[in-house]
């Protein structure tokens, strides 16, 4: 058997926001990064027993954070940590997330998403070494468990009991022939949608206007072409672009209708 080694686990903090996380990877001039559990105990001494009976009530996780830092195009979370200890952020200001995967695991890899506050303890400068930076981010709330893929060093994060994201149904169906010209493309998601590039293009590559509108719940999307579609001409619509509020990423398809004369 083999010791686990530090580097099997990989931390990300989120730049971006939670409903559009940017995880950027905290690795690169960190220099320590020891998780605090801080255990809330309850200790009593019941009336018909002489030892002490003690209970474990909560956690108070933190992380002290020690970074020699890196410019921002090396390490943007070096950057973004800056930027709190520059404003001195508070409140909402300085809110995040971190994502810790445990890659000794097989992708997707189990991972843990908790919400954090990030607060700066010093920042050193010091004739012959790099800027160093110690922050402690504080874990608020319960952690989210689920999975992450890791592409090219950028993690996707998928909480447990999220669905893969899908094309739930396209109107008028692939393939369907006889649509009208004036005729709306309706398509529904399994999941809310943050983020999509669909176009309509007819077989010939000429591009069609529409309007677009979502549902409440983010998840129907509607486009209404501006003017008449050409009549009995295969019109292609191009699913591109689409990722969800869980960052899961559909992948790109074409769907086709032939319309009436």
């Amino acid at each position: 058997m083999a010791k686990k080694k530090s580097s099997a686990m990989a931390y990300f903090l989120n730049t971006g926001t939670s409903g559009s996380p940017t995880w950027a990877a905290l690795g690169k001039g960190v220099t320590s990064l020891p998780l605090a559990y801080n255990p809330q105990v309850t200790t009593e001494t019941y009336i018909h027993e002489d030892n002490a009976t003690t209970s474990v009530d909560s956690y108070q996780v933190s992380a002290a954070i020690d970074i020699s830092l890196w410019d921002a195009t090396d390490a943007p979370a070096h950057a973004y940590l800056e930027n709190l200890r520059r404003t001195r952020a508070t409140g909402a200001d300085a809110e995040t997330q971190i994502l810790e995967i445990d890659t000794t695991t097989t992708s997707p890899y189990t991972a843990q998403v908790s919400n954090a506050v990030v607060a700066t303890d010093t920042f050193t400068v010091e004739g012959g070494k790099p800027q160093a930076l110690s922050v402690t981010a504080y874990c608020n709330g319960e952690p989210i468990d689920g999975t992450a893929v890791i592409t090219d060093g950028v993690p996707v994060f998928t909480a447990a009991g999220v669905s893969a994201i899908a094309l739930s149904s396209i109107v008028p169906a692939d393939g369907a022939s006889s649509v009208a010209r004036s005729a709306s493309i309706v398509l529904t998601f399994n999941n809310a949608i943050k983020g999509e590039s669909v176009s309509i293009i007819t077989a010939a590559g000429a591009d069609v206007a529409f309007s677009k509108s979502w549902s409440a719940s983010q998840k129907v999307l509607t486009l209404t072409p501006t003017s008449t579609m050409a009549a009995t001409t295969v019109h292609i619509v191009a699913v591109n672009g689409v990722t969800d509020i869980y960052g899961q990423v559909l992948a790109s398809a074409a769907k086709d209708f032939t319309t009436a004369s």
